[in-house]
């Protein structure tokens, strides 16, 4: 898998979506890389020369080509794998839903960092600190951003005239703020700041329960099933943090978004989300997962 832009061809994700779906409609269920291939023929018929590319036409799904046609083949084989992962439970009779923990591990960190997706852990299971809050993951991210940028990463704990950590809450706000949907819950819910697996409460009133309130979204995207939301609106709100319908148990597996690195150059105060390489907003799922979210989290 590939996160850099393919130019100079241009990505053509709209197509490619229109290709996969006439493909899945057309009863391409089994492997992944056949569509793939069928979609890579259709979108993309020749180079940025005019020249025809040779897509492969069967086993091994493997082209010998440039690194501009390497890079669309990668990106359009991600695509294909994740459609189809969702497509085969419903469409494909006998089909076994794509195993993706490969794609699902390429998209992940740990430490937790920008631009990837973080399972937290539970109390005492942490290999980077002892226990993990919305804060401290905040923190550990910053940190390797300013690293990334120039800047000296001790800033990211100077506070202002309050005494606040001023950055360390911007990337805290960020990341719930953009995980709100799967797993956001009013501060009422959340108890209070002593109450352990409890984050920082971001300019939306809600905030993240790093506790075992969530569905296993790891899990299911793994093996190509949408996220879900599990916590339960109107939950405890007796310093008790939320709890879940009964299919929950797990620490959340947080999307931690990539942040604007020529804004944060020019002043560690701007932490902002960037953009994915085909020119989205980070604060939505990255490309290849977009189609997990498209109900879970509602």
């Amino acid at each position: 898998m590939t996160q850099q832009d393919c130019a100079p061809l241009p990505w053509l994700s709209e197509d490619v979506d229109e290709a996969i779906r006439a493909g899945l409609e057309a009863g391409i269920c089994q492997d992944s890389d056949e569509l793939a291939a069928v979609v890579a023929d259709v979108v993309y018929p020749q180079d940025d020369q005019g020249v025809p590319i040779p897509w492969p036409r069967e086993m091994p799904w493997h082209v010998a080509a440039s690194d501009t046609v390497q890079c669309i083949w990668e990106r359009i084989r991600v695509r294909a794998a994740a459609r189809l992962a969702t497509w085969a439970d419903a469409h494909c009779p006998g089909a076994e839903p794509a195993d993706l923990p490969g794609l699902v591990g390429a998209w992940e960190s740990t430490p937790p960092r920008c631009g990837r997706f973080y399972q937290v852990r539970a109390f005492g299971e942490s290999e980077w600190t002892e226990h993990e809050t919305i804060p401290r993951i905040a923190r550990e991210c910053l940190r390797a951003e300013y690293v990334e940028v120039g800047h000296d990463p001790s800033i990211v704990d100077e506070v202002d005239r309050r005494g606040v950590k001023f950055r360390i809450i911007r990337m805290a706000n960020l990341i719930e703020e953009t995980n709100n949907a799967v797993y956001g819950s009013p501060v009422a819910q959340l108890g209070t700041d002593r109450n352990p697996g409890v984050g920082h409460w971001s300019t939306t009133g809600r905030g993240v329960s790093v506790n075992r309130v969530h569905a296993d979204n790891r899990g299911r995207m793994a093996t190509g099933r949408e996220v879900r939301r599990s916590v339960v609106v109107g939950g405890r709100a007796d310093g008790k943090n939320a709890r879940h319908d009964g299919t929950g148990g797990h620490p959340p597996f947080l999307l931690i978004p990539p942040l604007d690195r020529g804004r944060l150059a020019e002043s560690p105060n701007d932490v902002v989300p960037g953009r994915w390489p085909d020119g989205s907003s980070g604060a939505e799922p990255p490309l290849e997962f977009r189609s997990f979210f498209n109900q879970g989290a509602a």
